[in-house]
Protein backbone atom coordinates (compact mmCIF):
# COMPACT_ATOMS: atom_id res chain seq x y z
CA UNK A 1 0.00 0.00 0.00
CA UNK A 2 3.25 2.40 0.98
CA UNK A 3 4.31 1.93 -2.64
CA UNK A 4 1.19 2.29 -4.78
CA UNK A 5 0.94 5.31 -2.60
CA UNK A 6 4.57 6.97 -3.30
CA UNK A 7 4.02 5.95 -7.16
CA UNK A 8 1.14 7.99 -7.09
CA UNK A 9 2.11 10.87 -5.27
CA UNK A 10 5.07 10.77 -7.71
CA UNK A 11 2.92 10.77 -10.68
CA UNK A 12 0.55 13.54 -9.06
CA UNK A 13 3.12 16.26 -8.40
CA UNK A 14 4.85 17.27 -11.40
CA UNK A 15 6.06 21.18 -12.81
CA UNK A 16 4.49 22.44 -16.23
CA UNK A 17 7.28 20.50 -18.49
CA UNK A 18 5.80 17.37 -16.55
CA UNK A 19 8.97 16.48 -14.68
CA UNK A 20 8.19 14.94 -11.24
CA UNK A 21 8.72 17.60 -8.26
CA UNK A 22 9.27 14.92 -5.09
CA UNK A 23 11.58 13.32 -4.65
CA UNK A 24 10.79 8.78 -4.50
CA UNK A 25 12.55 8.60 -1.06
CA UNK A 26 10.41 12.01 -0.22
CA UNK A 27 7.52 10.36 -1.84
CA UNK A 28 7.91 7.15 0.40
CA UNK A 29 7.93 8.95 3.78
CA UNK A 30 5.07 10.48 2.47
CA UNK A 31 3.08 7.80 2.05
CA UNK A 32 3.93 5.85 5.12
CA UNK A 33 2.43 8.71 6.85
CA UNK A 34 -0.59 8.56 5.21
CA UNK A 35 -0.69 4.79 5.89
CA UNK A 36 0.45 5.11 9.80
CA UNK A 37 -2.03 8.04 10.39
CA UNK A 38 -5.21 6.01 8.97
CA UNK A 39 -3.84 3.07 11.13
CA UNK A 40 -4.44 5.27 14.12
CA UNK A 41 -7.69 7.13 13.19
CA UNK A 42 -9.21 3.34 12.19
CA UNK A 43 -7.30 1.37 15.56
CA UNK A 44 -9.93 3.70 17.57
CA UNK A 45 -13.12 2.41 16.07
CA UNK A 46 -15.60 1.13 18.26
CA UNK A 47 -14.78 -2.68 19.54
CA UNK A 48 -18.52 -3.68 19.76
CA UNK A 49 -20.02 -5.73 16.90
CA UNK A 50 -19.27 -4.01 13.81
CA UNK A 51 -22.14 -2.39 11.32
CA UNK A 52 -23.00 0.34 9.13
CA UNK A 53 -22.37 2.86 11.69
CA UNK A 54 -18.33 1.62 11.39
CA UNK A 55 -18.61 3.17 7.85
CA UNK A 56 -18.29 7.12 8.26
CA UNK A 57 -15.62 6.64 10.83
CA UNK A 58 -13.45 4.85 8.25
CA UNK A 59 -14.12 7.17 5.68
CA UNK A 60 -13.28 9.69 8.08
CA UNK A 61 -9.90 8.24 8.85
CA UNK A 62 -8.80 8.10 5.45
CA UNK A 63 -9.84 12.12 4.57
CA UNK A 64 -7.90 13.05 7.64
CA UNK A 65 -4.41 10.90 6.74
CA UNK A 66 -5.47 11.90 2.75
CA UNK A 67 -5.24 15.48 3.80
CA UNK A 68 -2.27 15.61 5.58
CA UNK A 69 -0.15 13.59 2.75
CA UNK A 70 -1.39 16.55 0.54
CA UNK A 71 -0.25 18.71 2.72
CA UNK A 72 2.92 16.96 3.12
CA UNK A 73 3.26 17.30 -0.82
CA UNK A 74 2.16 20.83 -1.67
CA UNK A 75 4.91 22.07 1.13
CA UNK A 76 7.46 19.78 -0.37
CA UNK A 77 6.68 20.80 -4.15
CA UNK A 78 5.46 24.42 -3.41
CA UNK A 79 2.02 23.21 -4.86
CA UNK A 80 3.41 22.07 -8.10
CA UNK A 81 -0.05 19.27 -8.22
CA UNK A 82 -0.63 19.35 -12.13
CA UNK A 83 -2.62 16.63 -11.96
CA UNK A 84 -5.71 18.45 -9.59
CA UNK A 85 -8.03 15.63 -11.32
CA UNK A 86 -5.18 12.57 -10.44
CA UNK A 87 -5.21 13.45 -7.23
CA UNK A 88 -9.20 13.96 -6.64
CA UNK A 89 -9.57 10.23 -8.42
CA UNK A 90 -6.43 8.69 -6.33
CA UNK A 91 -8.68 10.21 -3.20
CA UNK A 92 -11.88 8.46 -4.65
CA UNK A 93 -10.13 5.25 -5.56
CA UNK A 94 -8.60 4.94 -1.50
CA UNK A 95 -11.79 5.89 -0.16
CA UNK A 96 -14.19 3.01 -1.76
CA UNK A 97 -11.56 0.66 -0.97
CA UNK A 98 -11.36 1.60 2.59
CA UNK A 99 -15.16 1.17 3.09
CA UNK A 100 -14.86 -1.64 0.45
CA UNK A 101 -12.86 -3.74 3.07
CA UNK A 102 -14.37 -2.18 6.03
CA UNK A 103 -18.21 -3.21 4.72
CA UNK A 104 -16.46 -6.85 3.48
CA UNK A 105 -14.48 -7.83 7.00
CA UNK A 106 -17.50 -6.54 9.04
CA UNK A 107 -20.21 -8.40 6.92
CA UNK A 108 -22.32 -5.40 6.28
CA UNK A 109 -22.29 -6.36 2.41
CA UNK A 110 -24.56 -9.04 1.25
CA UNK A 111 -27.47 -9.43 4.06
CA UNK A 112 -24.71 -11.30 6.76
CA UNK A 113 -26.90 -9.55 9.30
CA UNK A 114 -25.09 -10.17 12.68
CA UNK A 115 -22.45 -12.20 11.33
CA UNK A 116 -18.57 -10.39 11.42
CA UNK A 117 -17.11 -12.96 9.23
CA UNK A 118 -17.32 -15.23 6.80
CA UNK A 119 -17.35 -18.03 9.41
CA UNK A 120 -18.04 -17.17 12.63
CA UNK A 121 -17.35 -20.06 14.88
CA UNK A 122 -19.82 -20.13 18.12
CA UNK A 123 -19.58 -21.89 21.61
CA UNK A 124 -23.69 -22.13 23.16
CA UNK A 125 -24.12 -22.72 27.12
CA UNK A 126 -27.67 -23.25 27.96
CA UNK A 127 -28.22 -23.73 31.84
CA UNK A 128 -31.14 -25.89 31.32
CA UNK A 129 -32.69 -29.33 30.94
CA UNK A 130 -30.49 -31.33 28.79
CA UNK A 131 -33.40 -32.04 26.39
CA UNK A 132 -34.65 -28.39 26.23
CA UNK A 133 -30.90 -27.75 25.98
CA UNK A 134 -30.28 -29.26 23.17
CA UNK A 135 -33.25 -27.93 21.39
CA UNK A 136 -31.69 -24.58 21.82
CA UNK A 137 -28.51 -25.74 19.89
CA UNK A 138 -30.32 -27.30 17.18
CA UNK A 139 -32.12 -23.90 16.68
CA UNK A 140 -28.97 -22.33 16.47
CA UNK A 141 -27.62 -24.25 14.72
CA UNK A 142 -30.55 -24.35 11.78
CA UNK A 143 -30.54 -20.88 11.77
CA UNK A 144 -27.09 -20.36 11.60
CA UNK A 145 -26.58 -22.68 8.32
CA UNK A 146 -27.29 -19.48 6.19
CA UNK A 147 -25.47 -16.65 8.01
CA UNK A 148 -22.27 -18.43 8.13
CA UNK A 149 -22.23 -19.23 11.94
CA UNK A 150 -21.63 -22.83 13.28
CA UNK A 151 -21.27 -24.20 16.84
CA UNK A 152 -18.26 -25.86 17.12
CA UNK A 153 -18.54 -26.19 21.58
CA UNK A 154 -21.28 -27.05 23.70
CA UNK A 155 -22.04 -26.70 27.89
CA UNK A 156 -24.81 -27.60 29.65
CA UNK A 157 -23.47 -27.08 32.84
CA UNK A 158 -23.23 -30.50 35.61
CA UNK A 159 -24.71 -32.66 32.75
CA UNK A 160 -22.62 -34.61 30.20
CA UNK A 161 -24.67 -34.52 26.97
CA UNK A 162 -22.57 -35.56 23.97
CA UNK A 163 -23.68 -33.69 20.72
CA UNK A 164 -21.98 -35.37 17.47
CA UNK A 165 -19.50 -33.58 15.70
CA UNK A 166 -19.20 -30.94 18.44
CA UNK A 167 -17.00 -31.01 21.34
CA UNK A 168 -18.94 -30.60 24.57
CA UNK A 169 -18.26 -29.71 28.71
CA UNK A 170 -19.23 -30.73 31.48
CA UNK A 171 -18.96 -27.12 33.45
CA UNK A 172 -18.24 -23.45 32.68
CA UNK A 173 -14.49 -23.99 33.71
CA UNK A 174 -14.31 -26.95 31.50
CA UNK A 175 -15.56 -25.30 28.68
CA UNK A 176 -13.10 -21.92 29.47
CA UNK A 177 -10.41 -24.79 29.14
CA UNK A 178 -11.61 -26.15 25.70
CA UNK A 179 -11.76 -22.52 24.43
CA UNK A 180 -8.41 -21.03 25.66
CA UNK A 181 -7.01 -24.43 22.93
CA UNK A 182 -9.88 -23.58 20.55
CA UNK A 183 -10.70 -20.13 20.73
CA UNK A 184 -14.31 -19.37 18.93
CA UNK A 185 -15.61 -16.12 18.07
CA UNK A 186 -18.47 -15.69 20.59
CA UNK A 187 -20.21 -17.47 23.23
CA UNK A 188 -24.61 -17.75 23.43
CA UNK A 189 -25.51 -18.17 26.78
CA UNK A 190 -29.13 -19.65 27.08
CA UNK A 191 -30.23 -18.81 30.79
CA UNK A 192 -34.03 -19.03 31.59
CA UNK A 193 -35.01 -17.62 34.89
CA UNK A 194 -31.36 -16.86 36.04
CA UNK A 195 -30.57 -13.74 37.45
CA UNK A 196 -27.99 -11.73 36.09
CA UNK A 197 -25.77 -11.72 39.30
CA UNK A 198 -26.35 -15.57 38.84
CA UNK A 199 -25.16 -15.81 35.67
CA UNK A 200 -22.33 -13.19 36.00
CA UNK A 201 -21.55 -15.40 39.26
CA UNK A 202 -21.77 -18.92 36.88
CA UNK A 203 -19.73 -17.46 33.88
CA UNK A 204 -17.26 -16.28 35.90
CA UNK A 205 -14.54 -18.43 34.58
CA UNK A 206 -15.07 -16.89 30.65
CA UNK A 207 -13.56 -13.64 32.09
CA UNK A 208 -10.25 -15.13 31.39
CA UNK A 209 -11.39 -15.87 27.87
CA UNK A 210 -10.93 -13.50 24.49
CA UNK A 211 -14.15 -13.85 23.65
CA UNK A 212 -17.66 -12.01 23.48
CA UNK A 213 -20.19 -13.50 25.41
CA UNK A 214 -23.88 -12.59 24.41
CA UNK A 215 -26.67 -14.05 26.35
CA UNK A 216 -30.11 -14.66 25.18
CA UNK A 217 -32.30 -11.54 26.14
CA UNK A 218 -34.88 -12.93 29.59
CA UNK A 219 -36.71 -10.25 30.46
CA UNK A 220 -35.24 -6.64 32.20
CA UNK A 221 -32.16 -7.26 34.81
CA UNK A 222 -30.14 -4.51 36.47
CA UNK A 223 -27.12 -6.47 35.71
CA UNK A 224 -27.77 -6.13 31.97
CA UNK A 225 -28.64 -2.04 32.17
CA UNK A 226 -26.20 -0.06 29.39
CA UNK A 227 -25.23 -3.45 27.87
CA UNK A 228 -25.40 -3.60 24.40
CA UNK A 229 -28.38 -4.96 22.61
CA UNK A 230 -27.92 -7.12 19.65
CA UNK A 231 -28.97 -10.11 17.66
CA UNK A 232 -27.24 -13.14 16.90
CA UNK A 233 -28.97 -15.55 14.06
CA UNK A 234 -32.24 -14.13 14.87
CA UNK A 235 -32.08 -14.09 18.85
CA UNK A 236 -32.20 -11.18 20.72
CA UNK A 237 -29.15 -11.01 22.95
CA UNK A 238 -27.40 -8.79 25.58
CA UNK A 239 -23.53 -8.43 25.48
CA UNK A 240 -22.43 -9.63 28.82
CA UNK A 241 -18.28 -9.56 27.83
CA UNK A 242 -16.80 -7.95 25.12
CA UNK A 243 -13.68 -9.05 23.84
CA UNK A 244 -10.80 -6.34 24.24
CA UNK A 245 -9.52 -6.38 20.65
CA UNK A 246 -11.63 -7.24 17.28
CA UNK A 247 -10.10 -9.10 14.77
CA UNK A 248 -9.29 -5.93 12.69
CA UNK A 249 -7.54 -4.19 16.06
CA UNK A 250 -5.85 -7.25 17.10
CA UNK A 251 -3.99 -7.11 13.83
CA UNK A 252 -2.86 -3.83 13.62
CA UNK A 253 -1.50 -4.79 17.40
CA UNK A 254 0.32 -7.95 16.42
CA UNK A 255 1.64 -5.10 13.05
CA UNK A 256 3.02 -3.25 15.43
CA UNK A 257 4.80 -5.75 17.95
CA UNK A 258 6.26 -7.51 14.86
CA UNK A 259 7.57 -3.44 13.62
CA UNK A 260 8.77 -2.45 17.30
CA UNK A 261 10.27 -5.70 18.26
CA UNK A 262 12.23 -6.06 15.01
CA UNK A 263 13.98 -2.71 15.57
CA UNK A 264 14.39 -3.03 19.05
CA UNK A 265 16.19 -5.96 18.39
CA UNK A 266 18.40 -3.93 16.01
CA UNK A 267 19.13 -1.47 17.65
CA UNK A 268 19.98 -2.92 21.10
CA UNK A 269 21.62 -6.26 20.17
CA UNK A 270 25.15 -4.80 21.05
CA UNK A 271 23.46 -3.70 24.54
CA UNK A 272 21.90 -7.29 24.95
CA UNK A 273 25.63 -8.98 24.11
CA UNK A 274 27.53 -6.52 26.93
CA UNK A 275 24.61 -7.28 29.30
CA UNK A 276 24.98 -11.51 28.60
CA UNK A 277 29.10 -10.73 29.38
CA UNK A 278 28.41 -9.01 32.79
CA UNK A 279 25.92 -11.29 33.57
CA UNK A 280 27.98 -14.35 32.83
CA UNK A 281 31.59 -13.15 34.05
CA UNK A 282 29.64 -11.80 37.41
CA UNK A 283 28.73 -14.84 38.84
CA UNK A 284 28.57 -18.46 37.78
CA UNK A 285 25.50 -19.81 36.02
CA UNK A 286 22.98 -19.24 33.00
CA UNK A 287 22.78 -15.75 31.09
CA UNK A 288 18.60 -15.97 30.60
CA UNK A 289 16.35 -16.67 33.58
CA UNK A 290 13.29 -18.88 32.08
CA UNK A 291 9.82 -19.38 34.20
CA UNK A 292 6.48 -19.82 33.51
CA UNK A 293 4.04 -17.26 33.09
CA UNK A 294 0.26 -17.58 32.02
CA UNK A 295 -0.66 -15.20 28.61
CA UNK A 296 -3.58 -14.69 26.53
CA UNK A 297 -6.72 -16.78 27.57
CA UNK A 298 -4.61 -17.93 30.70
CA UNK A 299 -2.22 -20.33 28.48
CA UNK A 300 1.01 -20.69 29.92
CA UNK A 301 4.50 -19.67 27.96
CA UNK A 302 8.44 -19.85 28.99
CA UNK A 303 9.14 -16.07 29.76
CA UNK A 304 12.88 -14.93 29.46
CA UNK A 305 14.69 -12.30 31.14
CA UNK A 306 18.29 -11.71 31.90
CA UNK A 307 19.54 -13.69 35.14
CA UNK A 308 19.72 -10.97 37.81
CA UNK A 309 19.98 -13.47 40.83
CA UNK A 310 22.31 -15.68 42.05
CA UNK A 311 21.86 -19.11 39.86
CA UNK A 312 20.36 -21.21 43.00
CA UNK A 313 17.72 -18.87 44.22
CA UNK A 314 16.91 -18.08 40.48
CA UNK A 315 16.49 -21.87 39.59
CA UNK A 316 12.91 -21.26 42.06
CA UNK A 317 11.27 -24.65 43.86
CA UNK A 318 7.51 -24.63 45.24
CA UNK A 319 7.71 -21.55 46.30
CA UNK A 320 8.23 -18.28 44.23
CA UNK A 321 9.37 -15.23 46.17
CA UNK A 322 8.43 -11.44 44.76
CA UNK A 323 12.13 -9.44 44.84
CA UNK A 324 12.20 -6.84 47.98
CA UNK A 325 14.15 -4.03 48.67
CA UNK A 326 18.13 -4.62 49.39
CA UNK A 327 16.71 -8.41 48.55
CA UNK A 328 20.33 -10.50 49.31
CA UNK A 329 19.49 -12.70 46.23
CA UNK A 330 19.74 -10.21 43.51
CA UNK A 331 23.45 -9.44 42.07
CA UNK A 332 25.12 -6.48 42.08
CA UNK A 333 25.00 -6.46 38.01
CA UNK A 334 21.23 -7.81 38.98
CA UNK A 335 20.31 -4.67 40.91
CA UNK A 336 21.48 -2.17 38.12
CA UNK A 337 19.26 -4.22 35.17
CA UNK A 338 16.52 -4.05 37.65
CA UNK A 339 16.84 -0.51 38.28
CA UNK A 340 16.76 0.37 34.43
CA UNK A 341 14.56 -2.44 33.51
CA UNK A 342 17.32 -3.81 30.63
CA UNK A 343 17.36 -7.43 32.46
CA UNK A 344 13.19 -7.25 30.56
CA UNK A 345 15.34 -7.56 26.62
CA UNK A 346 15.01 -10.65 25.95
CA UNK A 347 11.32 -10.63 25.88
CA UNK A 348 11.46 -9.16 22.55
CA UNK A 349 11.77 -12.48 21.90
CA UNK A 350 8.48 -13.62 23.46
CA UNK A 351 6.94 -10.49 21.31
CA UNK A 352 8.20 -12.47 18.01
CA UNK A 353 7.03 -15.27 19.01
CA UNK A 354 3.78 -14.27 19.50
CA UNK A 355 3.69 -15.17 23.49
CA UNK A 356 3.70 -11.12 24.36
CA UNK A 357 3.18 -8.10 23.02
CA UNK A 358 5.46 -4.51 23.39
CA UNK A 359 2.43 -3.08 25.73
CA UNK A 360 0.03 -5.05 27.66
CA UNK A 361 -0.38 -6.06 31.31
CA UNK A 362 2.65 -7.48 32.89
CA UNK A 363 2.74 -11.16 33.34
CA UNK A 364 3.09 -12.78 37.06
CA UNK A 365 4.52 -16.22 37.84
CA UNK A 366 1.52 -18.74 37.78
CA UNK A 367 1.67 -19.22 41.29
CA UNK A 368 0.80 -15.21 41.82
CA UNK A 369 -2.21 -15.95 39.66
CA UNK A 370 -3.39 -18.20 41.79
CA UNK A 371 -2.91 -16.71 44.87
CA UNK A 372 -4.13 -12.86 43.91
CA UNK A 373 -6.72 -14.63 41.15
CA UNK A 374 -8.45 -16.37 44.83
CA UNK A 375 -8.82 -12.89 45.86
CA UNK A 376 -9.60 -10.35 43.57
CA UNK A 377 -12.24 -11.34 41.59
CA UNK A 378 -11.45 -8.95 38.30
CA UNK A 379 -8.04 -9.85 38.29
CA UNK A 380 -8.12 -13.26 35.92
CA UNK A 381 -9.82 -10.33 33.18
CA UNK A 382 -5.58 -9.48 32.84
CA UNK A 383 -5.69 -12.93 30.50
CA UNK A 384 -7.57 -11.57 28.39
CA UNK A 385 -5.27 -10.01 26.09
CA UNK A 386 -1.68 -10.99 24.94
CA UNK A 387 0.91 -9.66 28.69
CA UNK A 388 3.35 -6.60 27.58
CA UNK A 389 7.04 -6.00 28.02
CA UNK A 390 5.80 -2.28 29.64
CA UNK A 391 1.90 -1.71 30.70
CA UNK A 392 -0.23 1.70 31.73
CA UNK A 393 0.33 0.55 35.23
CA UNK A 394 4.00 0.69 35.48
CA UNK A 395 4.12 3.90 33.36
CA UNK A 396 1.96 5.46 36.14
CA UNK A 397 4.59 4.07 38.75
CA UNK A 398 2.93 0.73 39.77
CA UNK A 399 6.14 -1.28 39.85
CA UNK A 400 7.98 -3.69 41.63
CA UNK A 401 6.52 -5.66 44.70
CA UNK A 402 3.07 -5.69 46.11
CA UNK A 403 2.80 -6.23 49.44
CA UNK A 404 -0.94 -5.49 50.13
CA UNK A 405 -4.12 -6.52 48.23
CA UNK A 406 -5.11 -3.27 47.76
CA UNK A 407 -1.80 -2.30 45.49
CA UNK A 408 -2.72 -5.70 43.02
CA UNK A 409 -6.14 -4.26 43.13
CA UNK A 410 -5.03 -1.13 41.87
CA UNK A 411 -2.85 -2.59 39.83
CA UNK A 412 -5.15 -4.84 38.07
CA UNK A 413 -7.58 -1.14 37.76
CA UNK A 414 -4.90 0.31 35.58
CA UNK A 415 -4.70 -3.08 33.22
CA UNK A 416 -8.36 -3.30 32.74
CA UNK A 417 -8.70 0.27 32.10
CA UNK A 418 -5.95 -0.35 29.16
CA UNK A 419 -8.16 -3.25 27.93
CA UNK A 420 -10.92 -0.89 27.34
CA UNK A 421 -9.40 2.14 26.33
CA UNK A 422 -6.77 0.08 23.77
CA UNK A 423 -5.88 1.98 20.71
CA UNK A 424 -2.76 2.26 18.48
CA UNK A 425 -2.08 6.37 19.81
CA UNK A 426 -2.24 4.65 23.59
CA UNK A 427 0.51 2.22 23.05
CA UNK A 428 2.49 5.04 21.30
CA UNK A 429 2.13 7.17 24.48
CA UNK A 430 2.99 4.38 26.82
CA UNK A 431 5.85 3.98 25.10
CA UNK A 432 6.82 6.89 25.20
CA UNK A 433 6.29 7.29 29.17
CA UNK A 434 8.13 4.13 29.54
CA UNK A 435 11.51 6.17 28.45
CA UNK A 436 11.05 8.22 31.00
CA UNK A 437 10.16 5.81 33.96
CA UNK A 438 13.46 3.43 33.60
CA UNK A 439 15.29 3.57 36.79
CA UNK A 440 12.22 4.31 38.65
CA UNK A 441 12.41 3.95 42.67
CA UNK A 442 10.17 0.80 42.32
CA UNK A 443 12.27 -1.01 40.50
CA UNK A 444 14.43 -3.37 42.70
Amino acid sequence: MVGLLAAAFVVAVRDSSGRAQVEPLFATICAAVVVLIYVLAESRSDRSTSSLAALPKAALAWTLAAVTGAVLLAAASGGAVAQPAFVAGSYAAGLAAVVAYRATVTGTIGGRGDSNRLHEALAVIAFDQPDRATLWLRRVEERGRSQGVYVSAFCVPGRTVAVGGIASAASVADLAELLAQRPVDRVLVVAPGMTGAELTANLHALRRIAVDVDVVANGYDDVFTDRPLGTLVGIPTVRLLRRPLSAQQATVKRLEDLAVSAVALLLLAPLMGLIAVAVRAETPGPVLFRQHRRGVNGQPFQIWKFRTMHAQASAGGEEVKQAVRGDPRVTRVGRWLRRTSLDELPQVFNVLHGEMSIVGPRPHAIQHDEWYGSRIPAYIERHRMKPGITGWAQVNGLRGETETLAKMRTRVAHDIWYMTHWSLALDLWILIRTVFVLGHRNAY
